[in-house]
């Protein structure tokens, strides 16, 4: 069994092999760099999987597919929501010779072995770990990019103007980066608070037992 994280890609048409034709929702995974797709671009996912919106999987889920389709379409900043599916890699195979390296694209339709449940209505902090791995991929290659334009003995005025805006760019993430709050690890102090109500416990327990024994 496959299980992936996906997102509603768009509505479309199934095209079944009796000739029949029928609605289903088309969900699309990341890329294999582990970035979302840009908007509207499905052909960069890893994965795309198409259900028929009649399956008991996804057909309760009509009306709440089509506000998450409608709100991201309508919404320049809006997050997807995004979803679980989990199913037989070798159930639903189509191949599409016409889309170089998208082998991993699904139909399904009829009694399948699939499930569908949404992980995250807001993901507002999925959002804010996607920005930060973006972030410091970036810094990344700005690093390797200045380092290779700083090696260059005789640097053209073109290869300047490049390096002193890599320059400013990095400055700017770094900057970023270092304004972002810092969590706090609350571990230590639970474990801590843990280990002070034992020795409380323990020493009331030791005073009640010498005073009974007084007794």
């Amino acid at each position: 069994m496959v299980k992936i994280k996906v997102r509603v890609s768009h509505r479309t048409d199934i095209y079944k092999t009796s000739g029949e034709r029928s609605q289903g929702w088309e969900f699309i995974s990341k890329k294999e760099n582990g970035k979302w797709p840009s908007k509207y671009r499905s052909d960069e996912a890893e994965w795309s999987i198409t259900i028929e919106e009649n399956l008991n999987c996804i057909k309760d889920l009509t009306d709440e597919l089509e506000k998450d389709f409608s709100d991201q379409v309508n919404e320049d900043n809006y997050q997807p929501i995004i979803w679980e599916l989990e199913f037989d890699e070798n159930a639903g195979k189509t191949d599409r010779p016409d889309k170089k390296g998208w082998s991993k694209e699904r139909i399904f339709w009829g009694d399948k072995n699939i499930k569908i449940k949404k992980l995250s209505k807001d993901n507002s902090r999925e959002r804010e770990r996607e920005r930060e791995r973006e972030r410091e991929s970036k810094i990344e290659e700005l690093r390797r990019e200045i380092a290779d334009l700083e090696a260059i003995t005789n640097r053209t005025a073109e290869q300047e103007a490049e390096l002193t805006s890599k320059k400013q760019e990095l400055a700017e993430l770094e900057k970023q980066q270092s304004q972002e709050p810092k969590k706090t690890n609350w571990t230590p102090w639970l474990i801590g608070g843990g280990v002070v109500l034992i020795l409380v416990v323990i020493v009331a327990y030791l005073l009640g037992k010498n005073k009974g024994d007084k007794r």
